[in-house]
């Protein structure tokens, strides 16, 4: 049975999270040994200890990592990958909002040593039916500022689920960006280098789940993060 780390990012997570995470271990759990690895972005423990409890008294193997301070997403999953000791590491949103088909995809291929990075991907409708119409907007944009002047093999690199194999680790871990737009960093270097093998794989997002807002800041941040990886180039 393969050994699976799960790395969870964890900020304001919305009640109930563990059902999601519950859900998928029991899904998989015939195939696959799963130890999550849930990373606290500046929320304190005792917001989700009842939620940990539940897990514990499932004898679901977890680890708690706790950052005292909000650094964002991109450094949240890098301090998980980093304690992650498995040959198989996966990272998703910590309410689990993608179907297990999706994990079950995005897991073959890599314990069939099919790709050493398998990067989830959206279909159409997730655009037209998840999205407000500003993100959607932007996300178009973004899109095609990947394909046309970037080159990438991939243009939607802002999909909350993808998975690696160890060969691939130590490339992820000298990814910088410490919040959204890490992801892009991700998959731009792997872009640039020809040793790892990358497939994308079409994921589902499970009904009812909703996008957060984003803040302005956040977003003129993460584009000033975004020029300087070219200006660094």
């Amino acid at each position: 049975m393969t050994n699976i780390d799960v790395v969870l990012p964890c900020y304001q997570p919305p009640s109930q999270w563990q059902k999601g995470l519950i859900e998928l271990y029991y899904n998989l759990k015939a195939t696959y040994k799963l130890h999550f690895i849930v990373v606290l972005d500046g929320t304190p423990k005792l917001q989700i200890t009842e939620a940990l409890n539940d897990l514990t008294a499932l004898e679901i193997t977890h680890t708690c990592i706790e950052l005292s301070t909000n650094f964002g997403k991109g450094h949240a999953i890098r301090q998980g990958v980093m304690r992650a000791e498995a040959p198989i590491i996966i990272y998703t949103d910590i309410d689990i909002p993608f179907t297990v088909q999706s994990f079950n995809l995005l897991l073959q291929v890599l314990v069939h040593q099919e790709a050493d990075v398998v990067v989830g991907i959206r279909d159409v409708t997730y655009y037209q039916n998840r999205m407000s119409g500003s993100r959607r907007a932007l996300s178009k944009v973004f899109r095609a500022f990947i394909k046309t002047c970037v080159k990438m093999p991939i243009s939607d690199t802002q999909c909350g689920l993808k998975g690696f194999n160890s060969n691939a680790k130590p490339l992820f871990l000298k990814t910088q960006i410490k919040r959204y737009l890490f992801d892009f960093e991700w998959i731009y270097i792997l872009s640039r280098q020809k040793e790892l093998r990358l497939k994308p794989v079409v994921v589902e997002l499970k009904q009812g789940v909703n996008f957060r807002r984003m803040p302005l800041w956040v977003l003129m941040q993460e584009f000033w993060n975004l020029m300087r990886i070219f200006i660094n180039v």
